[in-house]
């Protein structure tokens, strides 16, 4: 658990959490489980955070965190300019989910699209060792 006082901005929150996971801010997602929907919902900006602060109970907020991080399971060859390719083993930082299909991503130096299909998420254990 982390402590923080509440009404915290969105920038400062992503560096707090980073700091205690020893992960780069950039490679974090925040999100949390709306009251009225029951869904989670992307933190993904300050008016979205200021949502978010609203919505405290017993003064705490129970925050999601997903690391962008995923490992590729197989090669992929890219077959367009806007493609990327890379080799199974990998680590790929997801820049944005295209659609259900298809996720946006940087690896060794490149950025482009590829199958979502191809790759898996990385859990704590995993970044953790692999020293990101």
């Amino acid at each position: 658990a982390i402590r923080v006082k509440p009404g915290l901005a969105h920038n400062e929150l992503l560096a707090v959490i980073g700091k205690k996971l020893h992960v780069p801010d950039k490679r974090l997602e925040l999100s949390y489980k709306s009251r009225e929907s029951g869904e989670l919902t992307s933190i993904t900006n300050e008016t979205k955070m200021k949502n978010a602060w609203t919505e405290v109970g017993n003064q705490r907020l129970t925050i999601w965190c997903k690391f962008l991080e995923v490992v590729a399971l197989f090669d992929y060859e890219a077959s367009a300019p806007a493609d990327l390719g890379f080799h199974e083993g990998d680590l790929i930082h997801v820049l944005a989910q295209v659609n259900n299909n298809w996720l946006e991503g940087q690896c060794k130096g490149n950025t482009g699209i590829f199958p979502a299909t191809f790759v898996k998420e990385l859990n704590m254990v995993e970044i953790m060792n692999s020293g990101m």
